[in-house]
């Protein structure tokens, strides 16, 4: 499996990061009383949204060359530092966008950098 470039940054900025716990519960409304809940299955992914700065460099020599011939334009799966651990772990994670967007946003940030927002699905935590 591919793992997330060292030479591109190994958090999201603090400001912009955000965690998304997914739920594997369904409702299921009675004729009376409160809604029935219930757990429906246990495979559900948690969603990582945030965004790095890099440097106008890391992002074409690193960046979209692992995009894009790496992990498949983002359709593969690759281990990336657990955001919520400061990379004491990984995470299996693979991009999370809707068909026919793009996996990420890449806005100038400054002369030399760029923003680059992009939002994961984690697939299973390493607990190692």
């Amino acid at each position: 499996m591919a793992t997330w470039p060292s030479d591109l940054p190994q958090y999201f900025e603090a400001d912009s990061y955000s965690y998304e716990p997914g739920s594997g519960v369904i409702r299921t409304a009675m004729d009376a009383g409160p809604p029935k809940v219930r757990r429906r299955f246990t495979a559900v992914y948690n969603a990582h949204r945030g965004a790095m700065v890099m440097s106008r460099t890391q992002f074409t020599t690193y960046f979209q060359p692992f995009v894009d011939v790496t992990i498949g334009g983002g359709a593969l799966a690759f281990d990336f530092p657990n955001p919520i651990d400061d990379g004491e772990t990984t995470i299996e994670a693979r991009f999370l966008f809707a068909t026919g967007q793009p996996p990420y946003i890449a806005t100038p940030f400054s002369a030399e950098n760029l923003m680059v927002s992009f939002a994961l699905e984690e697939l299973s935590v390493d607990e190692s």
